[in-house]
Parts: structure tokens; sequence; C-alpha cells
């Protein structure tokens, strides 16, 4: 099944709407449609979103809303870069959310060639 990716700039995610129990997929980097196709398996509903390479994990966690400031996602934990390949992440009590991150790589690469 081949069908193109819906991607979303993350300015426009409208992260004030999400809501717990929500999935979100995060591509970094040259990720390719085949290489989305193969690992996210995506739903008719189901959208993408890319962000900087150079975004560590408080970043994204505060643009999504996860916590209110970097300082307070560093304090918990989250002050590191966000790894190559594959990574699953729940996060939240109240509003939790899924976080499905492909990050482009050599390894991903030659993997999914």
């Amino acid at each position: 099944m081949s069908r193109i990716i819906d991607e979303i700039p993350l300015s426009e995610l409208g992260v004030d709407n999400l809501t717990g129990g929500m999935e979100i997929n995060v591509l970094i980097g040259e990720c390719h449609d085949s290489w989305v196709e193969f690992l996210f398996q995506p739903r008719e509903d189901e959208f993408f979103v890319r962000v900087p390479s150079t975004m560590p994990w408080a970043n994204l966690l505060v643009v999504l809303k996860c916590f209110p400031s970097v300082s307070q996602a560093r304090k918990n934990g989250w002050n590191r870069e966000i790894a190559e390949g594959w990574t699953e992440i729940t996060i939240g009590k109240a509003r939790r959310l899924w976080i499905y991150v492909l990050k482009e790589s050599q390894a991903v690469r030659e993997c999914l060639a």
C-alpha cells in the first residue's frame, strides 16, 4: 500500500488540541516514504511532523506542551539528544501521549535499503 505521507509543519500542529491517548509521529532528517510505511504502517487518519535534526528532547517536548519550559523538561531528565533510529516514548499522566520518532542515520539507511 503506497500513499502520500501526510506531513504537517510543527508550527501548524495545534498542540492545544492534542488530547490524552494521541499518537504523534515525528520524522527527523531524510526519512523516505517507504521507510515510514514499513516502520509506522500509517493509517489514513495519521499525520507526521518533521522537526529539525538538531532539536533535542527538551525542546520537542516543550513544543508539544508536555512541559511548560525547556528548563522544566531538562529537570525531568529530558536533557539529551534524540537518538538516531527508532524511538518510542509515552509521556504524561493526565494527558498521556505516545510519541514515535524516526531519526535518519547511516544505520537506518543501511537497514532499510
